[in-house]
């Protein structure tokens, strides 16, 4: 698991199948305990690294597009204060 921020960050699953499922590139995973669960692919090793990610090395946690609609999300939920 590399996305820095999923609960299972830095662990090691077996792999037991990898394509498409429901809807998306997924991985279908077992942990230690035998449980089994599909991950998105591009949470794990096996996915394309984002470009923006790739470009920035490590320097930036967080894309700009992202940050830009949490901006308008957290604006939407300041109350208005009347003029």
């Amino acid at each position: 698991m590399i996305h820095p921020f999923h609960p299972c960050f830095g662990r090691s699953f077996l792999l037991l199948h990898h394509g498409p499922a429901s809807g998306a590139d997924r991985v279908l995973v077992q942990d230690r305990g035998g449980a089994t669960f599909y991950l998105l692919t591009r949470w794990t090793d096996l996915g394309n690294p984002d470009p923006y990610v790739a470009v920035a090395e490590g320097r930036a946690r967080f894309r700009v597009p992202d940050l830009v609609l949490l901006a308008g999300m957290l604006a939407q939920m300041q109350p208005e204060i009347p003029s």
